[in-house]
């Protein structure tokens, strides 16, 4: 039997080496987005008391910006509140 040629060798190889390349340029992009979600949007409120003061106060952390002016409510004399939908 005999063995293959230099050109058939040749072609062999540089088919062997285009597929190695190619396998190893897999897009990777597509496979982080479903793994990876994107960040929540998310809103954080804290209300706060000073029990010696008696003063009530709020704080609101967002993405969203100002946020802050249509979650906290507050009134002398009455209190604070806070609200999210």
């Amino acid at each position: 039997m005999k063995v293959l040629s230099t050109f058939t060798s040749l072609i062999v190889v540089a088919l062997l080496a285009s597929a190695t390349a190619l396998a190893g340029q897999v897009d990777t992009q597509s496979t982080d987005d479903a793994i990876t979600p994107w960040p929540p949007v998310a809103t954080f409120s804290i209300l706060g008391y000073d029990p010696v003061t008696g003063e009530v106060g709020g704080a609101v952390q967002s993405r969203v910006f100002a946020v802050g002016n249509g979650v906290l409510w507050a009134e002398a004399n009455v209190g604070v509140v806070t609200t999210q939908a």
